[in-house]
């Protein structure tokens, strides 16, 4: 998600040959396949808190941080969005625009525009379903998770909403997004069972693996001879996106060598504070661009980027993140506590 923003920002970039390593639209659907997988696991273990509890948790996980994420947004744009500097539409659309009081309010209430930050468009689906995820979870318990996921999928796949415009977009990409979520969630719900059919079968998650990453990074799409409906259906649909973040993720949880590597402490900091440098990457990078452009090449004020968002992510863990969550946690503790000394 970082280097593709990176690269929307600087003109020039060849981002095809980069794609591996910048595809935004791929990471965004791993993003929301694995949030499915963790959120319905205390769903199908009976670990389930109540929702009043649940919802203030959420609350405190992702609104909290991201309020004060969006707050530094509006003042970045506030303070640069008269500056005469210009790279790409992608970065002249953010900062540059007017700000009024309904795209402040837009901004708060999360709706999916973008408004001071681009990032924060796939945060406003995170949120709505991490909301009803738990009602999700019922669905796919009556009508059997792996079904209702076949069957939904499918339907999406064959009728293919359009995603292009707002509103009517934003009602077809959630329906969309649930397919994913709930694709997380039946992996979570067959854990055991899968768990057994790789253990046996570990050697076949090699060839897993790398249909996976054809699947995930659309390869598709790139074949000379796609027809054009099959083409349209793909770009359009996040089914086979989706389909390559679960075997991805299948993997990474499977296959003994991927699942050390995922273990090491490497990987456990850059997921710590991941959700915080998906909050705070765009607003270092507009902030770099406007204040070194003109003083440094591109090519060292990307650099500069690259390193200073990961340092504000650590910043802005420590600092806001982390504090909210034990916030959320405590407030439910409180709650708990003071619902026992009424029932007693």
């Amino acid at each position: 998600m970082v280097l593709n923003h990176l690269f929307q920002a600087f003109p020039g970039i060849p981002t095809t040959k980069l794609e591996p390593i910048s595809s935004g639209r791929s990471a965004v659907v791993l993003f929301f396949v694995l949030s499915g997988y963790v959120l319905s696991m205390p769903s199908w273990k009976k670990r389930q808190m109540p929702y009043k509890l649940y919802l203030i948790r959420r609350f405190c996980r992702i609104y909290l941080p991201f309020a004060v994420a969006a707050s530094l947004s509006i003042l970045g744009a506030a303070i640069f969005r008269k500056s005469d500097v210009s790279l790409t539409r992608w970065f002249n659309d953010a900062w540059h625009i007017p700000i009024s009081m309904s795209l402040v309010v837009w901004q708060f209430l999360m709706v999916p525009m973008g408004c001071f930050n681009p990032a924060f468009w796939s945060l406003t689906f995170e949120m709505q379903m991490s909301l009803v995820m738990p009602f999700l979870c019922l669905v796919m318990t009556w009508a059997n998770p792996a079904v209702f996921t076949v069957i939904y999928g499918l339907m999406m796949f064959v009728f293919p909403l359009n995603t292009d415009q707002w509103p009517p977009g934003y009602v077809a990409l959630s329906c969309q997004i649930v397919f994913l979520f709930a694709l997380g969630a039946t992996l979570a719900k067959y854990d055991e069972v899968l768990r057994g059919i790789c253990a046996r079968h570990a050697r076949w998650l090699w060839l897993v693996l790398a249909a996976s990453m054809c699947l995930y990074y659309d390869f598709f799409l790139k074949l000379p001879f796609r027809p054009v409906v099959i083409y349209e259906l793909i770009r359009r649909v996040y089914l086979i996106n989706g389909l390559g973040s679960a075997g991805i993720l299948l993997c990474s949880l499977y296959l003994p060598p991927l699942a050390r590597l995922l273990k090491h402490s490497v990987p456990e900091y850059l997921g710590r504070i991941s959700y915080s440098l998906y909050l705070v990457h765009s607003i270092v990078l507009f902030a770099t661009v406007y204040l070194l452009f003109g003083h440094l090449s591109l090519h060292w004020i990307m650099g500069v980027i690259l390193v200073l968002a990961f340092v504000v992510a650590h910043v802005f863990c420590v600092t806001v993140e982390e504090p909210a969550m034990r916030l959320g946690k405590r407030l439910c503790e409180l709650i708990q506590h003071r619902a026992g000394e009424v029932g007693r």
